[in-house]
C-alpha cells in the first residue's frame, strides 16, 4: 500500500458541526486520500465550496428539523423528555445510506451525529475515528455539556451527568439498533452499558483548544485533543454593499446560529439596548424567520458571512454559545455576550465565562433590555476581558489543530490498513 487511502468521512448536524468535518477532509485530501463527504442535501454547496465530492444523506434539513420541534415542543419539562425518549428509528433508506458510506473505502471518520456508524463497521470491520467538537467523554473535570449545565459541582456529580447524558438517548435508540443490528448486520443485541465501553477501543479527537478545555487527566490514551478546525480560506459570499461603510461605527455582531428565536420582538430588543449603549449591530439570520437584509435603523442584516470576516471587526459577539460560533470568538479575541437556548450552548457558554472571555450567561427566560444592555456594556468596555480574548487568541493562532488532527488519522489508519 502506498499510503494514500480511501476514506468516508460522515456528519450530520448544524453547520458548527459539518463545516469542521469539512475542513478536515479537505485537509486529508490535500493530503493525496480519496475523500467521500456524507452530509445532508443542505450541505452541498458547503460541501462543494471546499473542493469535496459530496454524497447525500437523506433527512430533512437541520433548520426543518429545529422548526418542527419548536412547534411540537410540549409545554411541561415531563413531556419533553417524553417526546426525546420517544425518537422515530431512521427509515431504511437512511440505513441502507449508512452502510454504503462504510462500503468500498479503507476508513472513515465518524462525528458524534453519526456515532451509530459504528455498528456497520463492527459488521464489516475497517478502522475509523471519531471525532467530536464538544468534550462529549466521560471525566470527572466537568458535567456533560449536552444535558442542563451546572457550572459547579463535584467530581462525581460530573462524571455521572456524562453516563446519565449517554445512557438517556441510549435507552431511545437502543430497541431500533438492535433490531437492525440483527436483522441487516448479522449481529448480537448490545447491552444497556454499551456505549460505556465502546470508545475505548478507537481514537476519539476533540477539535478544540487545550487552551480552552485542558485535556482531563482521567481520560484513556485514545483520546486527544488537537486543538480548532480552522480553514484560511471562506466558503461565504462577499459582505453586502453597505456593510463596511456600516461597520466604521462600534458594532456588535448577533447570531442564534441554528436555533430558531422564538420570540419574534428578539430583533427589537437588540436594537434598543445598542441604541442606547450607542452601538450597532450586525444581525446574522442564518435559519431564523425572516426575508429583511440590508440596513434597517441601527441594524444591518445578512443572510450569512464569513464570521471570521466580521468578528474581527466588531468590539463583542452576541450569541447562543454554540460551539462554532464561541470557538470562532476566541480565535479572533472578542469577548462573547450569550443566551443559550439548548443543546451544549450552556456548556459553551458557561466556559467562556469562567475563561474570562465573554460575560455571565443569560437566561432566554430572564432576557429584558436592561438586563441585555448590561451584559453588551461590559463586554464593549471592560479592558481585563479584551485583554484576556487577545491572549487566547494568540495562543490558538499558535495551535494547529488541523495538521494534529490529520497526523492522528493518518497514523491510526496506516497502523489498521497496513
Amino acid at each position: 500500500m502506498d499510503g494514500k487511502m480511501r476514506i468516508s468521512v460522515v456528519t450530520g448536524g448544524s453547520r458548527g458541526d459539518v463545516q469542521p468535518a469539512a475542513i478536515l477532509a479537505r485537509e486529508l485530501q490535500r493530503r493525496g486520500h480519496e475523500i467521500r463527504f456524507w452530509a445532508q442535501e443542505s450541505f452541498r454547496d458547503l460541501t462543494h465550496g471546499f473542493g469535496l465530492e459530496f454524497h447525500e444523506l437523506s433527512g430533512a434539513a437541520p433548520e426543518k428539523v429545529w422548526k418542527e420541534l419548536e412547534a411540537n415542543r410540549p409545554p411541561t419539562r415531563i413531556g419533553r423528555i417524553r417526546q426525546l425518549l420517544s425518537p422515530a428509528p431512521p427509515v431504511t433508506e437512511r440505513l441502507a445510506e449508512w452502510e454504503a458510506a462504510c462500503a468500498d473505502v479503507d476508513a472513515v471518520v465518524l462525528t458524534s451525529a453519526t456515532s451509530l456508524l459504528r455498528n456497520v463497521l463492527e459488521a464489516r470491520p475497517k478502522p475509523y475515528v471519531i471525532t467530536y467538537v464538544s468534550p462529549f467523554f466521560p471525566t470527572g473535570d466537568f458535567p456533560s455539556p449536552g444535558i442542563p449545565f451546572w457550572p459547579r459541582q463535584g467530581r462525581f456529580l460530573n462524571r455521572l451527568c456524562h453516563y446519565a447524558h449517554r445512557q438517556f438517548f441510549w435507552i431511545a435508540d437502543r430497541p431500533w439498533v438492535n433490531r437492525w443490528r440483527g436483522e441487516r448486520l448479522g449481529l448480537r443485541p448490545l447491552p444497556l452499558h454499551a456505549f460505556h465501553t465502546i470508545e475505548r477501543e478507537h481514537p476519539v479527537l476533540f477539535g478544540y483548544s487545550n487552551h480552552i478545555i485542558p485535556t482531563p487527566s482521567d481520560w484513556p490514551d485514545n483520546c486527544l485533543t488537537t486543538g480548532y478546525w480552522f480553514s484560511p480560506d471562506s466558503i461565504d459570499p462577499d459582505p453586502p454593499p453597505g456593510l463596511e461603510e456600516f461597520l466604521q461605527e462600534p458594532c456588535v455582531a448577533v447570531g442564534f446560529g441554528s436555533s430558531i428565536a422564538k420570540d419574534a420582538g428578539m430583533d427589537a430588543l437588540v436594537s434598543e439596548s445598542l441604541r442606547d449603549l450607542g452601538l450597532r449591530g450586525v444581525i446574522i439570520k442564518g435559519w431564523t424567520p425572516g426575508e429583511e437584509y440590508g440596513r434597517k435603523g441601527n441594524l444591518f442584516y445578512v443572510r450569512t458571512i464569513s464570521y471570521e470576516w466580521l468578528f474581527a471587526r466588531v468590539k463583542a459577539v452576541l450569541h447562543t454559545g454554540g460551539s462554532g460560533v464561541s470557538s470562532i470568538a476566541m480565535a479572533q479575541g472578542v469577548p462573547s455576550v450569550t443566551i443559550p437556548f439548548g443543546g451544549d450552548q450552556r456548556f459553551w457558554a458557561w466556559r467562556l465565562y469562567a475563561q474570562q472571555a465573554g460575560t455571565e450567561p443569560i437566561s432566554f427566560r430572564d432576557c429584558d433590555a436592561t438586563l441585555l444592555k448590561a451584559r453588551i456594556h461590559e463586554a464593549t468596555t471592560s479592558a481585563g476581558m479584551r485583554s484576556k480574548c487577545l491572549w487566547y487568541r494568540e495562543r490558538i493562532a499558535a495551535e494547529n489543530g488541523i495538521k494534529t488532527a490529520c497526523d492522528a488519522i493518518e497514523a491510526a489508519f496506516t497502523r489498521k490498513v497496513s
